[in-house]
């Protein structure tokens, strides 16, 4: 879900939850919404308490606890809480999110794949990568 110009009502009682002062509302798959302030993203609780202050370029979806997010032109990662935990080196130009334990990451022009504490475990080769769950491994 992705609301222009919006903020939230409670279902309960109509009553505002989040004021509706946001150019842009996205749900994601946690209970935390990414939310765009004078042309910048951040990230705050379904109740409406920031998490992060609007620093961020992009901030992506994630239902692995880690968001991929820009910020003046580096990628990074951040967790539920809106903590940076996982800083990526300048020469990284896109990142996506995590499935299971490893996550694409382009450097180079190629892609690759970190693990969680951020470390190369596939080396930037190849064109493109998709991660598919797998069940069992």
């Amino acid at each position: 879900m992705k609301i222009k110009n919006g903020g939230a009502l409670s279902l309960t009682n109509g009553t505002e939850i989040i004021p509706f002062q946001y150019s842009e509302l996205s749900a994601t798959h946690s209970p935390s919404i990414v939310y765009k302030q004078n042309g910048r993203y951040g990230l705050m609780t379904n109740k409406g308490l920031h998490l992060t202050a609007a620093v961020y370029d992009s901030i992506a979806d994630s239902d692995s606890g880690l968001f991929p997010a820009e910020k003046n032109g580096q990628w990074l990662y951040l967790s539920t809480s809106g903590k940076e935990v996982i800083h990526l080196p300048d020469s990284i130009t896109d990142a996506r999110p995590f499935v299971q334990n490893a996550a694409a990451v382009k450097e180079n022009g190629k892609w690759g794949l970190i693990n969680r504490s951020g470390q190369w475990i596939a080396s930037p080769e190849f064109d493109d990568i998709q991660i598919l769950p797998s069940h069992g491994e």
